[in-house]
Protein backbone atom coordinates (compact mmCIF):
# COMPACT_ATOMS: atom_id res chain seq x y z
CA UNK A 1 0.00 0.00 0.00
CA UNK A 2 1.28 3.40 -1.31
CA UNK A 3 2.61 5.76 1.91
CA UNK A 4 -0.23 8.52 1.33
CA UNK A 5 -3.06 5.77 2.04
CA UNK A 6 -1.59 4.97 5.04
CA UNK A 7 -1.46 8.17 6.22
CA UNK A 8 -4.77 8.76 4.98
CA UNK A 9 -5.90 5.64 7.22
CA UNK A 10 -4.36 7.53 10.51
CA UNK A 11 -6.62 10.49 9.95
CA UNK A 12 -4.53 12.65 7.32
CA UNK A 13 -6.58 14.46 4.52
CA UNK A 14 -5.90 13.69 1.02
CA UNK A 15 -3.63 17.17 0.66
CA UNK A 16 -2.16 16.88 3.72
CA UNK A 17 -0.91 13.23 3.17
CA UNK A 18 -0.26 13.36 -0.46
CA UNK A 19 2.44 16.52 0.74
CA UNK A 20 4.01 14.40 3.15
CA UNK A 21 4.79 11.61 1.48
CA UNK A 22 6.27 13.61 -0.90
CA UNK A 23 8.22 15.69 1.42
CA UNK A 24 9.45 12.05 3.36
CA UNK A 25 10.61 11.33 -0.05
CA UNK A 26 12.13 14.25 -1.43
CA UNK A 27 13.42 16.37 1.50
CA UNK A 28 14.43 20.10 1.37
CA UNK A 29 12.11 20.82 -1.46
CA UNK A 30 9.95 23.98 -2.15
CA UNK A 31 6.43 24.76 -2.19
CA UNK A 32 5.57 25.46 -5.67
CA UNK A 33 7.89 22.20 -6.46
CA UNK A 34 5.54 20.24 -4.10
CA UNK A 35 2.35 21.74 -5.51
CA UNK A 36 3.68 20.54 -8.67
CA UNK A 37 4.77 16.83 -7.56
CA UNK A 38 1.17 16.16 -5.85
CA UNK A 39 -1.11 18.07 -7.66
CA UNK A 40 -2.01 20.00 -4.63
CA UNK A 41 -3.06 23.67 -6.20
CA UNK A 42 -0.46 26.15 -5.27
CA UNK A 43 -3.19 27.94 -3.77
CA UNK A 44 -3.70 25.57 -1.11
CA UNK A 45 -0.04 24.50 -0.68
CA UNK A 46 0.77 26.91 2.04
CA UNK A 47 -2.34 26.14 4.34
CA UNK A 48 -1.58 22.83 3.62
CA UNK A 49 2.25 23.13 5.07
CA UNK A 50 0.76 25.04 7.84
CA UNK A 51 -0.94 22.33 8.97
CA UNK A 52 1.56 19.67 8.63
CA UNK A 53 3.74 22.52 10.68
CA UNK A 54 1.30 22.77 13.33
CA UNK A 55 1.23 19.05 13.88
CA UNK A 56 5.07 18.83 14.01
CA UNK A 57 4.76 16.98 10.86
CA UNK A 58 6.82 19.44 8.94
CA UNK A 59 9.75 21.64 9.06
CA UNK A 60 10.79 25.02 6.96
CA UNK A 61 13.71 26.66 7.02
CA UNK A 62 13.96 31.01 6.43
CA UNK A 63 15.70 31.14 2.81
CA UNK A 64 13.57 32.17 0.09
CA UNK A 65 12.26 30.05 -1.71
CA UNK A 66 11.20 28.43 2.26
CA UNK A 67 12.07 24.73 1.56
CA UNK A 68 10.39 21.90 3.71
CA UNK A 69 11.30 18.93 5.51
CA UNK A 70 9.69 15.80 6.83
CA UNK A 71 9.82 14.84 10.50
CA UNK A 72 11.04 11.66 11.71
CA UNK A 73 8.09 9.25 10.07
CA UNK A 74 8.50 7.22 13.31
CA UNK A 75 7.61 10.44 15.43
CA UNK A 76 4.73 10.99 13.00
CA UNK A 77 2.91 7.71 13.40
CA UNK A 78 3.52 7.28 17.24
CA UNK A 79 1.74 11.01 16.85
CA UNK A 80 -1.26 9.85 14.87
CA UNK A 81 -1.75 6.82 17.02
CA UNK A 82 -1.79 8.49 19.96
CA UNK A 83 -4.54 11.07 18.84
CA UNK A 84 -6.48 8.55 18.04
CA UNK A 85 -5.81 6.54 21.22
CA UNK A 86 -7.16 9.43 22.71
CA UNK A 87 -9.98 9.97 21.08
CA UNK A 88 -11.13 6.34 21.34
CA UNK A 89 -10.44 6.61 25.10
CA UNK A 90 -13.40 9.48 25.21
CA UNK A 91 -15.55 7.62 22.94
CA UNK A 92 -15.45 4.58 25.57
CA UNK A 93 -15.81 6.66 28.78
CA UNK A 94 -18.71 8.81 27.08
CA UNK A 95 -20.07 5.17 26.41
CA UNK A 96 -19.83 4.55 30.13
CA UNK A 97 -21.46 7.49 31.02
CA UNK A 98 -24.47 6.80 29.07
CA UNK A 99 -24.44 3.45 30.29
CA UNK A 100 -24.50 4.12 34.08
CA UNK A 101 -26.95 7.21 32.97
CA UNK A 102 -29.81 4.69 31.39
CA UNK A 103 -32.39 3.00 33.56
CA UNK A 104 -32.18 -0.53 32.58
CA UNK A 105 -36.02 -2.11 31.66
CA UNK A 106 -37.15 1.55 31.22
CA UNK A 107 -37.01 3.88 28.22
CA UNK A 108 -35.89 6.61 30.43
CA UNK A 109 -32.74 8.08 31.98
CA UNK A 110 -31.74 8.95 35.17
CA UNK A 111 -33.34 12.38 35.79
CA UNK A 112 -30.73 13.77 36.53
CA UNK A 113 -29.56 13.17 32.76
CA UNK A 114 -33.14 13.81 31.55
CA UNK A 115 -32.54 17.77 32.91
CA UNK A 116 -29.76 18.31 31.24
CA UNK A 117 -31.63 16.95 28.02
Amino acid sequence: MDIMLYLQRLGLTRYQSSVLSTILTKQNTTALEISDITSVPYTKIYSVLDSLRYMGFVEADLERPMRFRATQLEGIVEQLVKKHSSALSRIKRVGEELKMAYKPGSDEFHPLIRKAI
